[in-house]
């Protein structure tokens, strides 16, 4: 209960000093808009030019574009801003607020700040689900377990890039590994065979952007078993054992700013 309420209070904070600017929110929101209808349009027109997605109908396509947008919405709302907090925490030398803390450390960094910017692609992208959905005939439950899926996937996204923010102990340019996370997010809105396969063992192994996307999906859809959601739990599991071990041995290479 404790969590619960630091992550609540900590939550509450940002959103009320997001509030104070709301004429930025609503380019924000119209950002959005005009971005997924760009998304929407450009997947239309691959499918009247006749690119091969594999034997993929358009409106299950269109869930694995609104996977990617529901993630790049968690992205731009909590990854970014945590991750660079953390960044200018480590160029500062103030990590020692959060060490002197009486919580877990990864936590603390990882869930202190929200920003209201990425609310619309979270709305947007589950727009996308919704009405893609309906056309599928798909029920409640199964959009449910794909947004359940989504969480999953957006914790896995967010641990991977944790791990790539720790070289911030060593290196300031944590900016452009998040850039570069959250260029293969965006790569990863189409299905994975509308790429060659080298891509497709990219987005599988090397940065598994195709189980946090596409996978939910297809579960969803009954074009794999559900026991893939197994995998993507091992995917989770092992992003974090592993981020929590980079943590360690990344804390002793920081120098704080009383030393």
């Amino acid at each position: 209960m404790r969590y619960w309420r630091v992550l609540f209070r900590n939550l509450a904070t940002w959103l009320s000093a997001e509030m104070a600017y709301r004429e930025d929110f609503l380019a924000a929101v119209l950002t959005a808009l005009i971005t997924t209808a760009g998304r929407v349009f450009a997947l239309w027109g691959m499918f009247t030019a006749g690119v091969d997605f594999g034997g993929w109908r358009f409106e299950e396509a269109l869930l694995v574009v609104g996977a990617a947008v529901v993630l790049m919405g968690a992205f731009a709302g909590l990854v970014e801003p945590n991750l660079s907090a953390f960044s200018r925490r480590v160029f500062q030398g103030t990590l020692d607020f959060v060490f002197l803390k009486p919580l877990d450390t990864q936590f603390l960094i990882m869930f202190e700040r929200v920003s209201l910017w990425g609310l619309p692609d979270l709305v947007a992208g589950t727009w996308l689900i919704v009405a893609a959905a309906q056309r599928l005939g798909l029920s409640l439950a199964a959009v449910l377990a794909l947004l359940g899926g989504l969480g999953c996937a957006a914790l896995l996204f967010y641990l991977l890039a944790f791990g790539a923010a720790l070289v911030a102990v060593r290196s300031m340019y944590v900016s452009n590994l998040l850039h570069f996370l959250a260029a293969f997010l965006q790569a990863a809105q189409y299905p994975a065979t509308a790429y060659g396969r080298g891509f497709r063992w990219i987005f599988t192994f090397f940065v598994p952007v195709y189980w946090m996307t596409q996978v939910p999906v297809e579960v969803v859809l009954g074009r794999v078993s559900g026991a893939l959601f197994l995998a993507l739990g091992f995917w989770l599991a092992l992003a974090l054992a592993a981020s929590r071990l980079a943590l360690r041995l990344a804390m002793r290479s920081y120098t704080s700013a009383s030393s």
